[in-house]
């Protein structure tokens, strides 16, 4: 078993604890946020590599012309990051579409 699959056994056992712990494992809301708001290393992944494909000079350039860190985010980054968004919602869906059995 490699390290990647140790981690991701090792996470999946942490989310099944705080879903009890929250006493939210018996409601779907619970295991929507757990799981939204969870850390996967498929997602961890994509995401690092993603931000590392941005250009630094789009930053730069927006610096110059005098824009905050929050406006840079606002106005550049986030834009940018939506075809990630989907593509981790797409693949959080499908790992987690069958997991609602039982669950009000």
């Amino acid at each position: 078993m490699g390290s990647c699959e140790f981690l991701q056994i090792y996470l999946e056992q942490c989310i099944y604890v705080r879903l009890h712990r929250g006493r939210i494992h018996h409601y779907r809301w619970g295991v929507i946020i757990i799981y939204v708001f969870g850390l996967n290393v498929t997602q961890v992944f994509l995401s690092t590599s993603f931000f590392n494909q941005i250009p630094k000079e789009i930053d730069e350039a927006a610096r110059i012309d005098g824009c905050s860190f929050f406006r840079i985010f606002r106005s550049i980054i986030f834009p940018l990051t939506k075809p990630l968004i989907a593509t981790i919602g797409l693949i959080t869906f499908r790992a987690y579409r069958g997991i609602d059995k039982g669950i009000k």
